[in-house]
């Protein structure tokens, strides 16, 4: 992940050439599951109910170690606008705000 992606990875691909599309799960070195510790912990992104994201998971008891937001070197999703991470307008700020203030409060 030390390599930064162009602005243009994000948003232009080649047609796929495997008859299979399968997604590349990177081991997490020094890992260990808390539930059945195992190391065999890898890393991958996911479409999940709350929108994209890039998972730790336990290959052998599918434990949840850490979800998170994905970067843009992460490449997820492949379909990223240009504007993903700028600044929220002012407009929209106190609605974003509210609806992270009633998340906490869960």
């Amino acid at each position: 992940m030390s390599k930064k992606a162009a602005w243009t990875d994000t948003i232009i691909y080649a047609r796929p050439e495997e008859q299979y599309i399968h997604v590349k799960r990177e081991p997490v070195a020094g890992a260990v599951c808390p539930e059945c510790k195992s190391k065999d912990v890898k890393r991958y992104p996911i479409a999940n109910w709350m929108g994209p994201r890039i998972v730790v998971k336990c290959q052998t008891c599918f434990h949840v170690l850490e979800i998170s937001y994905p970067t843009r070197e992460d490449r997820w999703p492949p379909y990223q606008p240009l504007t993903l991470d700028w600044p929220v307008a002012l407009a929209e700020r106190a609605s974003v705000e509210r609806v992270l203030s009633q998340g906490k409060n869960k």
